[in-house]
């Protein structure tokens, strides 16, 4: 029995070595492991936050081209607005201004063009109007004239008949 258990005690610290050794091995083999998964993982990570730097970057630069396109697409009608407001304001009332949008701009434009037409419209009646006065005016100063006359003529036939009349008298 003796030699039976030291035969079994002789394998198992053979076993135990070899275990050992494997052991070891292994725990080796699980730390490359861990540093390849960490390298992996470091290089998608970084690779990710390009992507993310890249896409960020991308979407504030279409931002600001969307930002820009649209400052034009409101700016350019409201200058044509300015512009025919100050050509009303320097008398021209013969403006053209054509709304190629139907958004409150557009809207803002053709009620300026409308507004425009009425103005102009106005002033044709008073032109006509002040015509009007003007030879309505004219025919009662030559009424006027001709009445003047036309009493001148009186007036003297009146002396006439008058100075007639003391001679016959006298």
């Amino acid at each position: 029995v003796g030699s039976s258990f030291s035969v079994q005690e002789e394998m198992l610290k053979q076993a135990l070595e070899v275990n050992n050794v494997n052991f070891e091995s292994a725990i080796v083999l699980i730390g490359q492991m861990v540093q390849a998964n960490q390298k992996a993982v470091s290089a998608e990570v970084a690779r990710s936050v390009l992507w993310m730097m890249a896409l960020t970057l991308g979407a504030v630069m279409l931002s600001i081209l969307l930002g820009i396109a649209i400052s034009r697409g409101i700016r350019r009608p409201i200058q044509t607005l300015l512009k025919a407001s100050e050509q009303i304001a320097d008398g021209n009332l013969n403006i053209s201004l054509s709304a190629t949008s139907k958004d409150e701009i557009g809207k803002l434009a053709e009620a300026f063009a409308h507004m425009a037409d009425k103005v102009n419209l106005v002033l044709s009646e008073i032109d006509v109007a002040a015509a009007e006065v003007s030879s309505g005016a004219q025919q009662m100063a030559d009424s006027s004239q001709r009445l003047s006359e036309g009493a001148a003529e009186q007036a003297s036939a009146v002396e006439q008949i008058t100075a007639s009349l003391e001679q016959l008298a006298a």
